[in-house]
């Protein structure tokens, strides 16, 4: 069952959603729910009416941090909105790097490494002073409908773009703190090309099982998880999910729906990240697995530590409107039982006086 939201409801979805996730945890005594040998214990924390002194403090400290931006490329007047935005989100958290989560550009991709939309939808939009900062880009469906080669190659025009390849994996540090991310060409998957879908899905699966990152993510354009206007990817579902809880990855980042959405189902044991408002919008809808659902432009942001994922939504003029916190269940000192867990989790979200409930993501 699902509710559509425009801006005006907005405010009092997320206020429901916030209120609701408190009264299930404290007010009925609920446990977090232990999955294999970790979990993730998740904070939520609406941001109300945040002003430019207030807007930081998403990043912890010697954390690797990027934005997650999607479906940009428009040329529309929402696409410099959300730029600006991101120029001031950036100025006061100093993310290392960009995700595109795909559509670069619209309607038709590109056509050479000259065309006049890398200087008219990127050079010339993105060029803020603290966005100036590696781009690590996605394929999509829009994108298909162009040249793919120009892409992978305009990193050699501008060493700020990177897809080596139409799927490939990266690493970022900060200090002792590893992430790896695995990047999807999801089209195959969209449109049925087995072929391709068989090679991404044998390379997805040795690499993740390489990985000893603090930190697996899994970006594509398409969907896992969505209530949007597409809505969730049946062959992501069927041939990646069991990748991602297999290996323990902790989020599936993607666009392709022009809203922002943090979905968890039951079933899996990662968290679903939308962010596909970067230079359209359309509504958003929630279903029973919503935790936030945002319209009207904007990005999201994460950050991580040895011991946290952050995710945070901002809106197109760069105010932080939900941030997310997802705890690793072994970091969580001496715990040996949920009781002692429990105490030592709401101990730590009192020092932030969050709300809190708890999702179990991670590894099996």
């Amino acid at each position: 069952m699902f509710r559509r939201i425009n801006v005006s409801r907005r405010a009092c979805i997320t206020t429901c959603v916030a209120g609701l996730t408190a009264a299930l945890f404290g007010g009925l005594g609920i446990r977090p729910r232990f999955r294999g040998r970790w979990c993730v214990a998740r904070s939520a924390k609406q941001i109300q009416g945040s002003s430019a002194s207030d807007r930081h403090r998403f990043a912890r400290p010697g954390a690797v941090c990027c934005l997650v931006l999607g479906d940009w490329g428009s040329g529309l007047p929402l696409q410099r909105e959300v730029a600006e935005g991101m120029q001031q989100f950036a100025s006061v958290e100093h993310p290392q790097f960009i995700i595109s989560t795909g559509d670069n550009f619209y309607p038709s991709g590109v056509e050479s490494i000259d065309d006049p939309a890398w200087r008219d939808k990127f050079e010339n939009v993105y060029n803020g002073h603290d966005l100036r900062l590696p781009w690590y880009s996605t394929l999509g469906n829009h994108d298909h409908q162009g040249a793919i080669d120009p892409q992978i190659e305009y990193g050699r025009v501008n060493p700020r773009w990177n897809m080596p390849a139409p799927w490939y994996a990266f690493t970022r540090t900060c200090g002792d703190v590893r992430v790896d991310f695995f990047t999807l060409d999801t089209e195959s998957f969209a449109v049925g090309d087995m072929p391709q879908m068989s090679q991404q899905i044998a390379w997805l699966d040795s690499a993740l099982a390489k990985s000893t990152a603090d930190w697996k993510l899994c970006v594509g354009h398409h969907p896992l998880r969505s209530h949007g206007h597409y809505g969730s990817t049946p062959r992501l579902v069927e041939f990646v999910k069991p990748l991602l809880d297999r290996h323990g990855v902790a989020a599936y980042v993607c666009g392709h729906d022009h809203d922002l959405q943090l979905v968890k189902a039951d079933d899996d044991r990662f968290c679903c990240v939308v962010s596909g408002a970067g230079g359209k919008a359309r509504d958003a809808l929630i279903g029973d697995d919503t935790v936030f659902a945002d319209t009207n432009g904007g990005f999201a942001a994460l950050s991580f530590t040895k011991t946290e994922m952050g995710v945070a939504f901002v809106d197109a003029d760069g105010s932080p409107s939900w941030i997310e916190r997802f705890l690793k269940w072994p970091t969580m000192g001496a715990a040996e039982n949920e009781e002692e867990f429990i105490c030592q989790r709401q101990s730590l979200l009192a020092s932030e006086n969050q709300s809190s409930s708890s999702l179990p993501i991670g590894q099996s």
